[in-house]
């Protein structure tokens, strides 16, 4: 059993450069483009199959505490790979995963901020009042997913002076986005510049790529480590969002989230909701052919890109 993923600056702090290898081929790698191309196939697959149960236990509402998604991620985590090795999905490769720890830490916590009942984009105030200038999640060591699906016709229109903005910020750099209507089409407005698609009847805007409805936008730059996402002019806007930091609830959610032990069920969360998630597993992978075994220390992590820890 086997997995890769993307390895942010946090984690090669926490994790260092723990590389172990056997092999009658060099593997030792700094990207997924070192691996050979049958292996970084087996990679690919293990990590899919790996990040879709990680993403399958942070919505599954029945789990009421933290720990209860940890123990479960980890034990969903190897029978996802256990099954695709018995369909024979591997090809002639004996793929094995262990579950590591680092600094103590078997699971690395994160926070999802959702709300997934069309409703406006506003915030909530202490006092249950809705605002429209609040934080999502604020001092996180990262984000990994900022998407919007967005009703067009409760966009603001050209000209408006406060329209849906999204302000994507670390301590050093931020971006801000806007989305509004122009005529027949959608508009994302970046620092940099705008691009503009055709205004279906709802737009799915990926915030940390610069994609509106799977188009890349040219120009779009946001900081490579996103810490803080904060929401401008909610009330121009309508529809449903998740954004998922790196850290606790506790410490990351912003002050106008409500936040929860579990998931919220499908449709039922009409303002910003937090909850805790697994943000990230590390695990051992490895890779085994009749003359060649690898091993990797890896992170397993939804919305990050495959690359393996460097040597």
């Amino acid at each position: 059993m086997v997995t890769a993923v993307v390895i942010s600056l946090f984690f090669v702090t926490i994790i260092g450069f723990g590389y172990v290898a056997q092999s009658s081929t060099s593997q030792a790698a700094t990207g997924p483009t070192d691996f050979t191309s049958e292996s970084d196939r087996v990679v690919q697959l293990a990590d899919y199959s790996m990040t879709t149960a990680i993403q399958s236990v942070n919505h599954d509402e029945t789990l009421g505490s933290q720990t209860a998604r940890e123990t479960a991620v980890r034990e969903t985590l190897i029978a996802s790979v256990s099954g695709l090795s018995a369909d024979g999905k591997f090809r002639g490769y004996d793929v094995d995963v262990e579950l590591v720890e680092y600094n103590g830490e078997k699971t690395v916590a994160g926070t999802r901020v959702t709300q997934n009942q069309n409703s406006v984009l506003n915030g909530t105030d202490s006092a249950g009042n809705p605002v429209s200038n609040w934080t999502a999640v604020s001092g996180a060591k990262q984000t990994s997913q900022a998407v919007f699906s967005l009703e067009s016709d409760e966009l603001a229109t050209a000209g408006d002076q406060n329209p849906f903005t999204l302000k994507l910020s670390n301590s050093s750099t931020s971006q801000n986005v806007s989305v509004f209507q122009n005529g027949a089409d959608i508009v994302l407005e970046h620092d940099d510049g705008q691009c503009s698609i055709e205004a279906p009847s709802e737009v799915t805007v990926d915030f940390i790529s610069g994609t509106v409805n799977g188009m890349s936008c040219s120009g779009y730059d946001v900081p490579s480590t996103i810490e803080t996402i904060a929401i401008a002019n909610g009330h121009n806007a309508s529809g449903t969002y998740t954004i998922v930091g790196l850290g606790e609830p506790s410490a990351i959610a912003g002050s106008e989230v409500g936040v929860t032990s579990t998931a919220p069920s499908s449709s039922s969360a009409d303002t910003p909701t937090g909850h805790h998630v697994v943000y990230a597993v590390p695990v051992k992978l490895t890779i085994a052919t009749d003359h060649t075994t690898t091993t990797r220390l890896v992170i397993v992590a939804p919305g990050k890109p495959v690359n393996p820890l460097p040597t």
